[in-house]
């Protein structure tokens, strides 16, 4: 359960969505991480499930973003 913590905030806010879980970015991550745990509806294998979705959907999001600046997109400094 630790590992959750490991997490940054916003892929944790991310995980507690994907659950159901009724979280804000005012709350501190052991809160949104306590309140992830309490959810009868899911076990420790389905967090991490849905924990390993999320990153990988974050980090091709991430990639993505890097692509699109490397092509012209938006981001790219304009020729002289």
């Amino acid at each position: 359960m630790a590992f959750l913590l490991k997490l940054r905030k916003v892929d944790l806010l991310d995980i507690a969505r994907e659950l159901g879980v009724e979280a804000h970015g005012d709350l501190r991550k052991v809160e949104i991480k306590d309140k992830a745990l309490q959810n009868k509806n899911y076990d420790m294998e389905a967090i991490k499930a849905v924990m390993q979705e999320v990153l990988e959907e974050n980090k091709e999001r991430g990639r993505e973003r890097k692509s699109g600046k490397r092509k012209g997109g938006k981001g790219a400094r304009k020729a002289n």
